[in-house]
């Protein structure tokens, strides 16, 4: 599927679109910017489901490989394994090298966010959406890394990340494929990116500025209660994004309060929604099922089971 140029909007996920435009703020006059100052976690976005990869130049006729520096514990599982130093060839199932290493190949020769909806079934007939984003970073003319982020998604039960993998290696589809220029490079319009295309060479050394983000990513790695409880107070004080889904409908919201047994939801038109839907949290992926108990002209009162 080829890859047809999107906005930041196009981004399902609000974790990763809020990831995706600090890289378009860092980038500034640049087509894209350098790793040093970013910080996922300040776009509010787990580091768990983070890869770093080294974009490095081989005598291969393809000239590039794309090598794990630093992978947070939810992504490590899902390769399984032992990752670090390992290049993208060796890591990924035969079924979805083509789909990654172009990906990966398009985000270097445009110095573009990559989006994509790689769409799978469980062996549950469930079908699991893994939502990739692709951010490049380097001195703004060479792309050095790729900051990768995965989230699975399902809306009909419960992934269970060891056996996704498995999964995947039958029979994944590409949804959607999606190409976001930064802000700086689509002010310099079409003929920036043909001619970035043109000039971009295998002549790539990973940076050192990418160990910047090697002490947050290990510290993402170990599951530790001060971790824990952060997250457990942040359910307490701040609103959660979501989406709903009800027949072939998808529908983002915002949880407002939520409780172990139900939540206060706020969507476009409550009116619109039926007695019972599927909600899945962001950073979560599995769908709880709801059932409506009030409703407002927003706000739906749901409890679950």
């Amino acid at each position: 599927m080829p890859f047809q140029r999107v906005s930041l909007h196009s981004i399902r996920s609000s974790n990763q679109r809020a990831l995706a435009t600090q890289w378009n703020v860092l980038a500034a006059s640049a087509a894209f910017p350098s790793i040093g100052g970013f910080q996922p976690q300040a776009a509010g976005h787990s580091l768990e489901q983070i890869v770093l990869w080294d974009v490095a130049p081989t005598g291969e006729m393809d000239g590039r490989s794309f090598r794990v520096r630093q992978v947070g514990l939810r992504a490590s599982e899902a390769f399984g394994g032992e990752v670090i130093g390992k290049t993208m060839e060796e890591l990924v199932p035969p079924a979805l090298r083509t789909i990654s290493v172009n990906g990966a190949r398009e985000c270097v020769e445009s110095g573009c966010a990559i989006y994509e909806i790689i769409t799978t079934v469980d062996g549950n007939a469930h079908q699991v959406d893994c939502e990739r984003l692709l951010l490049p970073f380097g001195d703004g003319d060479i792309v050095e890394q790729i900051v990768a982020s995965l989230q699975l998604i399902s809306f009909q039960g419960t992934v269970e990340r060891q056996a996704i993998r498995r999964d995947f290696e039958t029979g994944p589809q590409v949804a959607f494929s999606g190409m976001i220029l930064s802000d700086a490079m689509a002010r310099l319009g079409p003929k920036a990116l043909a001619l970035r295309r043109q000039h971009a060479a295998p002549s790539i050394v990973p940076a050192p500025a990418a160990q910047e983000l090697q002490p947050v990513l290990a510290h993402a790695q170990a599951p530790e209660i001060q971790g824990s409880e952060k997250r457990k107070a942040a359910r307490r004080t701040a609103v959660k994004t979501g989406r709903i889904r009800f027949g072939k409908t998808t529908e983002n919201c915002t949880v407002r309060d939520m409780s172990p047994g139900g939540a206060s939801i706020e969507v476009a038109d409550a009116m619109n929604v039926p007695d019972r839907f599927s909600l899945v949290l962001e950073m979560e992926s599995a769908a709880r099922k709801c059932s409506v108990i009030w409703r407002r002209e927003r706000q739906l009162g749901v409890t679950f089971g």
